[in-house]
């Protein structure tokens, strides 16, 4: 799968939740486009930042490429 593909993936998926419409709030809704889009950039952040600092280089330009494309969304 590309970075274009596995972004625009991931931002679906997290566009999919629901989520309170306030605080304590038995009404849902579900996630925002631009919402879901954060959540994937902090989620790639996270593997990134958390993954062995022996990762390749391939690695690391895969995920930041993976980010780019989610911006362009």
């Amino acid at each position: 799968m590309t970075p274009k593909q596995q972004g625009f993936e991931l931002v679906e998926r997290f566009k999919n939740l629901k989520v309170p419409l306030f605080k304590g709030s038995p009404l849902e809704t579900y996630m925002g486009y631009e919402m879901a889009k954060q959540c994937a950039l902090i989620t790639i952040d996270e593997i990134i930042k958390n993954t062995d600092m022996d990762n390749t280089i391939e690695f690391r330009q895969y995920f930041n490429e993976m980010k780019k494309e989610i911006e362009l969304l």
